[in-house]
C-alpha cells in the first residue's frame, strides 16, 4: 500500500496565487496573476513578488509553467482546489483530532449568516447520508 504524499501547505500569498489560477478560465500569465491578486485584494504587489510566490508554488508541486510561443508563459494548476481542500482538511484532522474539527465547524456556524448556516446543515446531511 502506497502512503499518500504529504504536500507542503501554501502560505496566504501562495494561496492567493492559486486562487487566481483555479478561478481563471484560461491558464493565466504572470502579469495576469499579478493584476488579479492586486485588484481582488486592493494590493500593489510587484512582479518580483509574484514571481517569487510562483517559484515557491511550483517547487511545492502545485503549479506548472507552460512555455508559449509568444514568449509569455502561462501557469497551470497540478492540484485542484477540491484536492487541496481535502488534503489540508485531512492534515488538520490528523493534527487536531475530531474534537477540534467539530469546534471549528461550530465556530463557523455561529458566525455565519442564515444562508450559510442552511448550506452548512445541508452539506452535513448530504455527507451523513453517503
Amino acid at each position: 500500500m502506497q502512503k499518500e504524499q504529504i504536500m507542503p501547505m501554501l502560505s496566504d500569498g501562495e494561496f492567493e496565487i492559486m486562487e487566481c489560477v483555479w478561478c481563471s478560465e484560461k491558464a493565466p500569465t504572470q502579469t495576469g496573476i499579478m493584476r488579479w491578486v492586486n485588484e481582488k485584494n486592493n494590493k500593489t504587489l510587484k512582479v518580483a513578488t509574484i514571481a517569487t510566490y510562483i517559484r515557491r508554488i511550483m517547487w511545492k508541486g502545485y503549479l506548472e509553467k507552460i512555455d508559449k510561443n509568444d514568449g509569455h508563459p502561462v501557469y497551470h494548476a497540478l492540484v485542484s482546489r477540491d484536492e487541496y481542500f481535502a488534503r489540508t482538511s485531512d492534515e488538520f484532522y490528523k493534527r487536531w483530532g475530531v474534537g477540534r474539527v467539530f469546534q471549528l465547524a461550530a465556530n463557523y456556524f455561529v458566525k455565519a449568516d442564515e444562508s450559510a448556516q442552511e448550506e452548512f446543515i445541508n452539506t452535513c446531511n448530504e455527507m451523513r447520508n453517503k
